[in-house]
């Protein structure tokens, strides 16, 4: 006996609330967006945090409700204001502590509550914390009792295969969405360093396509200086070198345009040539990152896809751009109304 509940008892209620949340979750988000998404951290449909929360306040309530009643001592007779006071901060603290511990794990803040008044790091606010004490108030009050007394219906022998099934596919489950996090991680990082490397290609391309254009302005410049100094030789010779002056203006003449052809006309090349190379290496970069998009919205059953669109205002801390673009890919596909695709 531990808070005045049997192991049996905490092992079975975490397993019916971590469920019985997850079935929450996904109806609120249905109602919502009309949408039908797993909205658990894991693949199964199952949502821990809520499985905590409820083991934790029957603890707080259990350890409380003797000394505030002189009734059952039953954890529905604790005091209401007791109740839902000591449910919204137990509720609030396990939302801070879960949403931290995973934001510090894997570099992700699940949920943002930023945009809510009266928040903190956006990890919670008042306006859920004051959900979270009504709707303790409602599971302590009247699903609790109705709960407790399934969970005492069930056959011990049959109630401990049941738990053995459901806590060895929920460790399964959780070594498989850990791998998949990190898996998605390097991904995203991979990601990330495609967009900067097609960044800096574009910024490489107008320094070159600039280097090129001034040199061709340089080959009109020489062309020009020699067409002065044309001039001042024919200016500075004599009337009997007159014929020769003439002779070597228009040597000089072809000259510098034959020059000022050949320079333009290699720079004219160079450019095609670097256009094309930058053209290439775009494309394959391109290429990848439209890759590394699919690999992480794909799999909306197992993988980074579903993670992706169970929790769809995650925000990452290392890999925030990567995440925008990829979010903004996979809202394209997602269909309007009427069943047509956005795409």
């Amino acid at each position: 006996m531990i808070f005045g509940m049997t192991y049996y008892q905490i092992l079975m209620y975490f397993a019916v609330y971590a469920v019985g949340g997850w079935v929450v979750e996904v109806f609120y988000h249905a109602l919502g967006v009309g949408v039908i998404v797993n909205r658990g951290f894991l693949n199964g449909p199952v949502c821990p945090i809520y499985g905590v929360g409820a083991i934790a306040v029957f603890s707080m309530t259990n350890l409380l409700g003797r000394y505030v009643t002189g009734t059952s001592g039953f954890i529905e007779d604790t005091n209401i204001l007791v109740l839902l006071l000591g449910g919204m901060i137990v509720a609030t603290l396990i939302e801070l502590i879960g949403g931290a511990a995973l934001d510090r794990l894997f570099h992700m803040r699940w949920w943002d509550y930023s945009s809510q008044p009266f928040n903190y790091k956006g990890y919670i606010c008042l306006k859920f914390s004051v959900i979270w004490g009504v709707g303790i108030g409602f599971i302590v009050r009247v699903l609790q009792p109705t709960v407790r007394n399934m969970v005492s219906l069930v056959p011990k022998m049959l109630g401990i295969v049941l738990l053995i099934v459901f806590y060895a596919a929920f460790f399964a489950d959780l070594v498989i969405t850990v791998l998949t996090i990190n898996k998605m991680n390097r991904k995203l990082q991979e990601l990330e360093n495609v967009r900067a490397s097609l960044r800096r290609l574009s910024d490489g391309m107008t320094d070159a396509i600039g280097r090129t254009s001034q040199a061709i302005g340089e080959s009109r410049v020489q062309a020009a200086l020699a067409r002065a100094e044309m001039k001042d030789a024919a200016k500075a010779a004599s009337e009997e070198w007159r014929e020769t002056a003439a002779a070597a203006k228009a040597e000089l003449k072809v000259s510098a345009e034959r020059q000022k052809a050949e320079i333009k006309e290699q720079a004219a090349v160079s450019r095609a040539e670097l256009e094309e190379k930058i053209r290439r290496q775009r494309e394959e970069l391109e290429e990848r990152a439209g890759r590394l998009m699919e690999e992480l919205s794909g799999r909306k059953i197992f993988g980074s896809g579903r993670i992706l669109r169970a929790f769809p205002d995650a925000v990452h801390r290392d890999y925030g751009e990567a995440m925008d673009a990829l979010r903004k890919k996979m809202s394209e596909k997602l269909p309007k109304k009427g069943g047509k695709s956005a795409a």
